[in-house]
């Protein structure tokens, strides 16, 4: 492979909290909000959208 993926520092992997503009994941709680309302998600899209952050 000639490719190397960037690696996340684990400082960001470990933070509880992750925001994006008006977007907020909370790890801990398996929630995520937009402009403060909750967005119910099933498992599987929860799953996803930790793994592609």
């Amino acid at each position: 492979m000639g490719a190397v993926l960037p690696r996340k520092t684990p400082n960001v992997q470990d933070e509880k909290i992750t925001r994006y503009g008006k977007i907020t994941l909370d790890k801990k709680a398996r929630r995520v909000c937009a402009d403060g309302k909750m967005i119910p998600l099933t498992l599987k899209e929860y799953e996803l959208l930790i793994f592609f952050n």
